[in-house]
């Protein structure tokens, strides 16, 4: 019997090559133990292993066989020419989807979109277009070979009545999670198809998941670590951790007023972890040792509820630099943490082969990920195949969302729900930490219910971490910030100015460091993870020499997570949770037993026009500091006040225009939110035979977490020349091993770049291609000592940058 491969590897040696054949019976079957594996901890095991089965059933066709030997003996072929997603489609719909829309009719539209759309999103409604399960149905056999390639799969790799068993026993998987959806809805309908949309990606992403590792270890010879691992293998992983953790604690001393309320604090997380999977909520105040607390709670949960993966989620790459080392210290064994910041290998989603980009993306196996919130929700929403394939890893998870309020006002709806299903259907536990955590629960589509509190208020232990005091100060031009950062300087010893835009932290650091007698610093994202670690060393130096006097200026990257501590803080007007961020750098660790200022200062020379978050959030801080100044007293005299950040975020809720939270899409006259639940601007009479009409493809092109789109480039700092030179040798070019041995070091040595920047610096020749053209390098000459990335290095004035450091991937 002839045998159809789903793969073939060629193997060069000497003068001759050998071709390696993986059978596409075996490929199918491994994708769908592998997908199995991963939504086994929700009870879905079934329907992901019956969507792995089928999602290569049309290669099993000479017409395939050809293409693939064509493909990988070098020969050019037409991407896409074989169709080979379409047969599975249509054997799903044909054989179990009637108009009646039942329960199982929803499972067969389920399945076939997680077989349809494992090398790329389509849309199930697009106005009058075609509906994607009817353009499917509709598309020519002869075409797609349909019956040679069932009766090839039914002879090689199952049999109708198999298919028949797995489908009835997903139906039976799926409708109970149906109930859960259902109850989780409550009165508003539209949430429902949101949730299955959610449901679908769940388990293409577990498709994705065993296609790609399947591939992959065929095509490198190796073979990846198994996941989920099994229960005692967990268990015994999170005991250990918990146990060097409370050894290490153990040795903290406990004599200060500040060492006795962050370990009370740390108490109560130990304690709450042994409560049951749900939402909950850290707000504790600045300085409180919020890490080290979140982390102890992770794993006690992890431990009682023997549960897969821990996730710290963070919204700067500041904070990750800082808290990533806390965790692998604490954790006892660093090897269980991954650090996964930016897709640094730019993936390409529209090709049928496996691209080595694919080979070098991290999938989130590991058993504690660190990354950031921008990867966390493309994760959720966004269209590549590459963010999809970890979707499935935040099942059966703790979910620890770091600084929570830096959730973008457009991304609300969407975040809110995406958190209502991972706490119900992905079984998992959320935990949203913040020292100002917003109310979202005011929101249009707000959390299922409101979180449970890990630490409940007390005024008696939150009055010891109380270091500051916070005041308006005015408006000013730059000028006149410099002239004021130089006023206090002698008597605080050291000054800390955060900024808005890169822009103005350069401007701001030109004038003062040629004016001041000072040590002057910067900090920006224009400055990668290593330059910025050996600024912070060379600054944290000269703060605790006492006879020098130090000016830093900075952007958001210092705002948080960084455990600096100045005399005194500068903060151009911004939000409200800005501002109690950039507080908590002042007089962090009491070395003044006095409060110590920190100064709100409006910027006349600042333009925010394309900065609309910032815009809205320094509106309502605008609005609070006028009220507050007007009666003092209904916000017990504090800026800092329950009071005076539940006034702040309902004045910045009720600022936002209609449909803005849902993630409005003005050209398109629609929502990401509306395309992702009952996409009622596009539904078509013809659309309306199936339950599901999404417009996911749509969405998922349109989703960005921020409005300006960015890419990650590498820069020659410090060790980053020699991995450009190394990405640049013969060696590279043709060792998979070896280029993913040099990615893995890249993290520290990127910066990213908005898309003007890019062209600007292309049409200069500064950025040169590298690892096959999926990198790209910058030329040294535009990367200055001090500052980071500079546009123009001939240009004294080339500092000027447009967007804010909260863009960090």
């Amino acid at each position: 019997m002839h045998i159809h491969p789903a793969h073939i590897r060629i193997e060069h040696m000497d003068n001759s090559s050998i071709e390696h054949i993986q059978p596409a019976w075996r490929h199918c079957r491994n994708t769908a133990r592998f997908a199995s594996w991963a939504l086994s901890p929700i009870s879905l095991s079934d329907t992901a292993y019956l969507s792995g089965l089928l999602h290569d059933c049309g290669k099993f066709t000479c017409a395939f066989e050809s293409y693939l030997r064509k493909a990988a003996h070098g020969e050019k072929v037409i991407r896409g020419s074989v169709n080979h997603t379409f047969v599975g489609v249509r054997y799903l719909l044909r054989n179990h989807h009637s108009p009646q829309i039942t329960t199982s009719d929803i499972v067969s539209e389920l399945l076939a979109y997680a077989v349809g759309a494992h090398h790329g999103l389509f849309d199930l409604a697009r106005g009058h277009d075609t509906s994607g399960f009817a353009h499917r149905l509709q598309a020519s056999p002869d075409l797609l070979y349909e019956q040679e390639a069932l009766n090839n799969f039914w002879m090689e790799c199952s049999t109708p009545e198999e298919i028949q068993q797995l489908f009835l026993r997903s139906t039976d998987e799926l409708a109970a999670t149906f109930q859960t959806l259902m109850s989780l809805s409550q009165s508003q309908e539209e949430h429902v198809p949101f949730y299955m949309g959610l449901l679908s990606r769940l388990i293409l992403s577990a498709v994705i998941q065993g296609d790609r590792r399947d591939t992959a270890e065929f095509m490198t010879q190796t073979s990846q670590p198994f996941f989920p691992q099994c229960g005692n293998t967990n268990l015994d992983t999170w005991s250990a951790s918990l146990a060097y953790m409370e050894q290490k604690l153990g040795e903290f001393p406990q004599e200060s007023p500040i060492q006795l309320a962050r370990n009370r604090i740390s108490e109560l997380c130990l304690h709450m972890g042994t409560s049951d999977r749900g939402l909950y909520s850290l707000n504790v105040p600045t300085g409180s040792g919020k890490t080290l607390s979140s982390l102890r709670f992770a794993l006690a949960h992890s431990k009682h509820q023997n549960m897969q993966r821990i996730f710290f989620i963070m919204p700067l790459l500041s904070i990750i630099e800082q808290n990533s080392d806390v965790i692998r210290e604490f954790v006892g064994n660093p090897s269980l943490v991954l650090e996964h910041h930016s897709n640094v290998v730019a993936p390409q989603d529209d090709d049928d082969s496996l691209h080595t980009q694919e080979l070098l993306t991290e999938d989130w196996s590991a058993p504690i990920v660190i990354t950031t919130l921008v990867q966390f929700l493309e994760t959720l929403f966004s269209g590549r195949t590459t963010s999809i394939r970890r979707f499935h890893a935040l099942c059966d998870s703790v979910i620890v969302i770091d600084e929570v309020q830096s959730v973008p006002g457009h991304m609300l709806t969407l975040f809110n729900l995406a958190l209502n299903f991972l706490t119900t259907v992905c079984k998992a536990t959320v935990v949203l930490c913040s020292a100002t955590q917003p109310t979202f629960e005011k929101t249009i589509h707000p959390l299922y219910r409101s979180p449970t509190p890990i630490v409940p208020y007390d005024k008696s232990l939150w009055a010891v971490f109380e270091r500051t005091t916070i005041q308006y100060a005015g408006s000013m031009t730059c000028a006149e910030i410099s002239e004021f950062l130089l006023q206090l300087l002698p008597q605080h010893r050291s000054v800390l100015i955060i900024c808005n835009k890169k822009s103005t932290a350069a401007q701001l650091y030109a004038s003062v460091s040629s004016d001041s007698f000072a040590s002057c610093y910067h900090l920006s994202a224009s400055m990668c993870m290593a330059h910025r670690r050996s600024t912070l060393e060379q600054m944290n130096a000269a703060l605790r020499d006492p006879q020098k006097l130090v000016i830093c200026i900075s952007t958001q990257v210092i705002e948080a997570g960084v455990d600096i501590s100045f005399g005194c803080v500068v903060r151009l007007t911004a939000g409200m949770d800005s501002i109690i961020q950039a507080a908590g750098r002042c007089n962090r660790n009491k070395e003044s037993t006095q409060p110590a200022p920190v100064y709100i200062v409006g910027c006349v020379d600042e333009h925010l026009t394309h900065l609309r978050e910032i815009q809205a959030a320094q509106h309502a801080t605008e609005c609070l500091l006028a009220a507050f100044e007007k009666d003092p007293q209904a916000f017990h005299h504090s800026l800092t006040s329950d009071e005076s950040i539940s006034y702040y975020y309902h004045q910045l809720y009720r600022s936002m225009p209609d449909e803005y939270q849902d993630f409005k899409l003005p050209t398109m006259r629609t929502s990401i939110y509306s395309l992702l639940s009952n996409n009622k601007d596009l539904v078509s009479d013809e659309s309306c035979q199936f339950f599901m009409q999404q417009g996911f493809q749509t969405a998922g092109a349109q989703f960005s977490v921020f409005d300006t789109q960015t890419v990650d480039v590498l820069v020659p700092y410090g060790e980053g020349s020699s991995i450009i030179a190394d990405f640049c040798s013969e060696q590279a070019m043709y060792d998979i091993s070896f280029q993913l041995s040099l990615v893995q070091r890249v993290k520290p040595y990127t910066i990213s770049l908005l898309q003007y920047q890019r062209q600007q610096l292309e049409q200069s020749g500064a950025l040169t291609p590298i690892c096959h053209g999926t990198m790209l390098a910058l030329n040294e000459a535009y990367y200055h000592e001090h500052i980071g990335l500079v546009m123009n290095p001939t240009n004294e004035n080339s500092l000027e940058v447009t967007a804010c450091d909260i863009l960090i991937l």
